[in-house]
């Protein structure tokens, strides 16, 4: 599992802060998919949805834009 207050290294590096938010918003999402199928996978209740709080107005905007 993963624990929240490590730190490590970034791969790469955002132009602007919008790019960041986005990409830790995408990281944090595929974080929580891999989490709700292992528990299924234990046979354990999974709540749905899963919340993920970021400033959706800034990564609605950039996803337009991809």
């Amino acid at each position: 599992m993963f624990s929240l207050g490590s730190s490590k290294k970034q791969l790469t590096v955002a132009l602007l802060s919008i790019e960041a938010e986005y990409r830790e918003a995408v990281i944090a999402t595929c974080e929580a998919i891999w989490s709700k199928r292992m528990l299924w996978g234990l046979h354990m209740e999974v709540v749905d949805p899963i919340p993920i709080y970021c400033d959706n107005r800034n990564n609605i905007q950039l996803a337009k834009n991809c």
